[in-house]
């Protein structure tokens, strides 16, 4: 079809000369169809003027008339179809040409048809259809050809009934529509084009509105300058100006479609046909593109999903999805380096994809169904800033053939020293993985150059690989890797000592004075680690071994694992706890006490919940004997930041990177803590105190043991003298003190830094330093401390050195506490600044402000924050001289009273002679007699004794007043009788229930 696009173009260009020659050469008139209805062209009579048309003479075609073009070649100036109520048709028969000049109009009969049926129709200038609504104007084109040089378009004649949209285009078969100009009014009629490669527009542009089947019009908007966008009627084609695919938008092809410029921004889903024509084919940054052609996708040729003549951009910022149900092979056009995400999702029966030429992958790579064949092409980038990833392989998913991952360690000061690795590949090929990290890193031990490890000058055996031995106790646990050719095994750690590169492999690498480290990249090459990875580990009941039942284990995948699901897996076997050494030394620590997860000693490089490719770890396995501890596929999360204890980013890398840090997942507002580092110069290792009501202050398993092995140590010690990295303590007021560990491998000035003390809330914190006795260190947020530590002086560090002292602070009593007398009864107010300090109030009263007895108590409104008020009312005061004041119990466990506050209460006398009750005690009801002239109404109240109401009774002159009280609790009660017109008191006595 494209061919024939390109031979009607060429001859298009050569009407438009020609036409333009004719145009000038001659005059014509005007002539119009005077046959019978069904008549032809060619007949000199059926014209008026007599005679057939010429290139000059402007043809009119009455309504109602069917004309028939019978020679091979008709001309005129221009055509018009009558407007009329009878149908008026004009047929190009067989393979006959209709040369227009000038204009065509197809005007609004009933039904005025230009049917164009094997032959062609050339026409000089536009061709406009004409409809109201009621009459259409039609052009129908079967298998023949119409070229327009002008603009194509629909013309609105308006009848007023607000339809004037019956106009009608109709591509059918192998015909086809080629328009020079403009396509104008595009909304006012109907298109139906037959097959792809049959309306051609010189002048349009395409973009998506929605997503779908590239042959779905709806989809598409069409627009004439690329900036005022319709609703297309066709789809697009080999000769629009540009077609694009917008972002967030999924087309998917359903036939070979020609582009002349396509742009994917979106996704274009080509599955088994492929996109053609003249080019270019640009797929930008964040694109996606999904082939199912066996070749994939090249850079030049006619095989693979895409074949445009043109360029062919495909972006490393793309992505690229293999999905078929053949065999596939990536082919030429994958980007050398992938920064998008590679997918395969093939479901053949051999569901292989092969890669073709090499790939460097920064990002992912996600296998959901079929067979990736690596073949030692595929390599996962690390970076400081990132790692490259194979993300969750299930059902029949698989990569096979060799790998090349990746793994970053990061040099610089302070970075010398031991890392914990984890293998992501089958060590089963030659050379080893631990041959592989001698190609980039020195690596020295047991038996030297014999054993294939480096000279290492004067320090030829000194140890570079390790794994771990549970079983053994303390530093026996750590075990020399015996030979080079010692096989990892997936699943567990090894320990590297990393002294950077190989540049000066036999000196100061492993000599003193040692060198600072450089950056290195380590590549493990061979078949991924893939399916579940099995682990035996064991607890061997040493009682006396704080550090029994911990495991050095490793993530096995190229992808990082979240912590959470792993434990999860393996949760009756392991403690919900890892650690990590740290570049330079020290371990970082996450463990969940009482279901808060906290981290320790993490400085700026752990997120704590995800643990990245090539890293290991340890586990602690709960009960004495063996088990087995399984990853999963399911364990990885490749969308998750990890921990970066391999390398070291920059604090400004990471502020970018939720997760990072030192996190508190699920920490309440309520949990307290106390976080303390020790540093010097670059060196630092960190200890945390939880308090929570409800946890132990002696060690279990809520508190992390202490490892040791950094330069500089700090630890907390349990209630029983457990040295640990993460202690679980109660209620910080149930604490009086915390003793703190500290040491260092050589002497020298410290400094320890306080960087969390929510603890602290309502307290005083002190820091009592045994070599100042003396002297207490009032303790504030980011409070630091200066210390010296001389190894020849045991007093100057270890456990006995720092304690931090835990002071219930003074929290400020109520301010404008006031009592006064309203009518009998006494009302008390105060004030507080401190209402979220408070737990609640009591109110007191003396008779000598000395003995103070409660009446009352105030809960609801502590807890606040801003400054808050309170009142009480006594129902039943003292008629004397009488003190009050409020005491208030603080959320630290302290109390506080106001001062007291007088008042003479000598004229509220119970005024027993003005009423007579009886009986008293009483058990079911309570008669009143009034000693006094009658009034018109009388209220009784009665109250408990402390000063409550517990109901109210209205009585008039003539009723008689008798209170039930079968309801009451046995106790002392008031009642109280007052004039309910004016409030006066009458009087007031007590009164026993069932006693």
């Amino acid at each position: 079809p494209m061919q024939n696009a390109t031979f009607r173009k060429d001859f298009f260009f050569l009407l438009l000369f020609g036409f333009t020659v004719l145009s000038i050469s001659a005059s014509g008139v005007a002539k119009t169809f005077t046959g019978a209805v069904n008549a032809n062209w060619g007949t000199a009579n059926n014209w008026s003027p007599s005679g057939v048309p010429t290139s000059a003479d402007a043809v009119t075609i009455p309504n109602g008339k069917t004309v028939n073009i019978d020679v091979a070649i008709a001309n005129c100036s221009s055509l018009v179809l009558s407007t009329g109520g009878s149908a008026t048709l004009l047929k190009i028969l067989n393979t006959n040409t209709l040369n227009v000049a000038g204009n065509v109009d197809i005007d609004d009969g009933n039904m005025n048809v230009l049917a164009v049926d094997g032959g062609n129709l050339t026409v000089g200038g536009n061709v406009l259809i004409y409809g109201n609504g009621s009459r259409s104007g039609k052009l129908t084109v079967t298998t023949g050809t119409v070229t327009v040089l002008g603009n194509f378009g629909f013309i609105d004649t308006g009848d007023g009934n607000g339809n004037d949209d019956n106009k009608i285009v109709d591509v059918t078969g192998t015909g086809s529509i080629i328009i020079g100009g403009q396509f104008t009014n595009i909304l006012s009629g109907t298109i139906t084009p037959g097959t792809a490669d049959n309306l051609f527009f010189r002048a349009s542009y395409f973009r998506t509105v929605s997503s779908g089947n590239w042959s779905l019009v709806t989809n598409w908007e069409i627009s004439l300058d690329n900036i005022t966008f319709y609703p297309s009627q066709i789809f697009p084609n080999g000769s629009a100006l540009e077609i694009r695919i917008m972002a967030g938008h999924v087309i998917a092809l359903t036939t070979n479609s020609p582009a002349k410029n396509l742009i994917v921004n979106g996704t274009l889903n080509c599955g088994n046909f492929i996109v053609n024509g003249p080019g270019p084919f640009t797929l930008n940054t964040n694109a996606t593109l999904i082939v199912a052609n066996a070749a994939g996708i090249l850079t030049t040729g006619t095989t693979g999903a895409i074949q445009v003549t043109g360029s062919r951009t495909y972006s490393a910022n793309a992505n690229y999805t293999f999905k078929s149900t053949a065999a596939q092979s990536t082919g030429s056009g994958l980007p050398a380096t992938l920064n998008g995400i590679l997918t395969v999702d093939n479901t053949a029966a051999s569901p292989l994809v092969t890669l073709t030429s090499p790939v460097l992958s920064t990002n992912l790579v996600q296998v959901t169904n079929g067979t990736l064949v690596s073949a030692g092409k595929l390599t996962l980038q690390s970076t400081a800033t990132g790692y490259a990833q194979i993300g969750s392989l299930s059902g029949n998913a698989q990569v096979i053939g060799a790998v090349n991952v990746q793994s970053y360690f990061t040099g610089g000061a302070g970075n010398r020293g031991s890392r914990m690795i984890s293998i992501p590949v089958v060590d089963d090929s030659s050379p080893t993985v631990y041959q592989q990290m001698q190609t980039q890193m020195v690596i020295t031990g047991p038996g030297g150059v014999a054993n294939g490890f480096d000279a290492g000058g004067g320090n030829a055996e000194a140890i570079t690989l390790t794994t771990y031995s549970e079983p053994a106790l303390n530093a026996a646990s750590f075990v020399p890797v015996a030979s080079l050719t010692q096989r990892a095994v997936p699943g567990r750690a090894s320990f590297v000592f990393f002294r950077g590169n190989r540049t000066n492999a036999s000196g100061n690498k492993v000599n003193l004075p040692y060198a600072i480290p450089e950056n290195v990249t380590g590549n493990y090459a061979g078949t991924i680690n893939q399916g579940n990875i099995s682990v035996p580990i064991t607890n061997t009941g040493n009682v006396s071994d704080l550090y029994n039942g911990i495991n050095a284990v490793g993530n096995p995948y190229p992808a990082a694992i979240d912590w959470e699901l792993v434990y999860a897996s393996n949760s009756a076997l392991v403690a919900d706890e890892i650690r990590i050494i740290k570049p330079g030394g020290g371990v970082a620590t996450r463990k969940k006490v009482s279901g808060i997860a906290v981290v320790v000693n993490s400085g700026d490089a752990l997120a704590s919940r995800y643990i990245q490719p090539g890293q290991g770890f340890y586990v602690r396995k709960l009960a004495v004997g063996g088990g087995t501890f399984t990853f999963s596929e399911t364990h990885k999360s490749v969308s998750n930041p990890a921990g970066r204890l391999l390398s070291r980013p920059s604090e400004q890398l990471l502020a970018s990177q939720p997760g990072i840090g030192q996190n508190l997942l699920g920490a309440a507002a309520k949990d307290k803590f106390l976080r303390v580092n020790i540093e010097q110069d670059q060196l630092k290792d960190e200890t945390l105190i939880v308090f929570k009501p409800g946890l132990k202050a002696e060690f279990d398993n809520n508190d992390a043991v202490y490892f040791a092995g950094n330069p500089v140590l700090v630890g907390s010690l349990s209630a029983d003298g457990k040295i640990v990295s993460i202690n679980a303590m109660p209620d910080a007021k149930e604490i009086k003190e915390v003793k703190l560990y500290v040491s260092a491998s050589t002497s020298g000035a410290f400094k320890l830094n306080f960087t969390d003390l929510s603890a602290g809330e309502g307290y005083r914190l002190l820091l009592r330093d045994a070599r100042f006795p003396d002297s207490l260190i009032e303790l504030t947020a980011n409070s630091s401390y200066g210390f010296a530590i001389d190894r020849s002086i045991p007093a100057t560090y270890g456990s006995n050195r720092f304690s931090v002292l835990f002071r219930p602070a003074i929290i400020a009593s109520p301010v404008l506490f006031v009592a006064k007398k309203v009518n009998a009864n006494v009302e008390l107010s105060w004030t507080t600044e401190v209402a979220e300090k408070i737990n609640y109030f009591e109110v007191e009263v003396s008779a000598d402000n000395t003995v103070f007895e409660k009446i009352g108590e105030i809960r609801n409104g502590a807890g606040l924050t801003a400054l808050s008020a309170f009142s009480y009312v006594d129902k039943n005061p003292l008629p004397k001289v009488v003190y009050y004041r409020i005491k208030q119990y603080n959320s630290n466990g302290t109390i506080s009273y106001t001062e007291s506050y007088k008042l003479d209460l000598s004229d509220f006398k119970e005024n027993i002679s003005s009423f007579a009750i009886y009986p008293n005690p009483t058990s079911d009801s309570l008669q009143v007699t009034l000693n006094q002239p009658v009034i018109e109404k009388t209220e009784i109240s009665i109250y408990d004794a402390q000063g409550r109401k517990v109901n109210t009774y209205f009585f008039s002159a003539t009723d008689t007043i008798k209170i039930p009280v079968s309801a009451l609790a046995k106790g002392v009660y008031l009642i109280e009788i007052r004039n309910p017109a004016n409030e006066k008191l009458i009087g007031r006595s007590k009164f026993i229930v069932g006693i």
